[in-house]
């Protein structure tokens, strides 16, 4: 091999190796941009279960809202607008969840849908008593687009029993 082929490969080796640590540059420059975009995803998830706390402190137990039978379905509301805004901003979506708080036909917003949240247990009859009363004094809920929310246990027993034979 002649003394300016072996120059050339040379010039070409090192411009491989130029190059390919150049890509190695682009994808740890990815990674800690990644790296820092979720710890701005955490912080806005963790602000929002903090807020849903904070809340839940001073809006429902200082105030005694719902008082002792009531109580635990405010906490719920905001427990499930702090989770689930969390769970959002963790993947570095926005908050899609407001609680609404006005003792009116809707507790929470989410996504623009009006939900009804019925963590109800009393009566043994897993929240469905309750939307029923609810669908009474707001008869027009479901047509207007309104949705209802019962906890994930709730529904499964639900489901349980309307599969059984009568």
């Amino acid at each position: 091999m002649s003394e300016s082929s072996k120059l050339a490969k040379s010039n070409q080796e090192q411009a491989v190796a130029a190059w390919m640590n150049h890509l190695n540059q682009l994808r740890l420059d990815g990674l800690l941009s990644a790296f820092r975009q979720q710890d701005v995803n955490l912080r806005d998830a963790l602000g929002s279960v903090d807020d849903a706390i904070k809340r839940i402190d001073l809006e429902v137990v200082a105030t005694n809202r719902g008082g002792i039978k009531g109580m635990h379905g405010f906490i719920a509301e905001l427990a499930e607008v702090g989770v689930g805004n969390a769970r959002n901003q963790i993947l570095g979506e926005n908050a899609a969840y407001d609680w609404v708080n006005d003792n009116g036909p809707v507790d929470l917003v989410r996504g623009g849908v009006e939900i009804q949240v019925k963590f109800v247990a009393a009566g043994g009859r897993f929240g469905l008593g309750a939307i029923a009363e609810h669908l009474q004094q707001y008869p027009d809920f479901v047509e207007n687009g309104g949705k209802y929310q019962i906890p994930g246990d709730h529904f499964e027993v639900i489901q349980k029993l309307h599969a059984m034979s009568p």
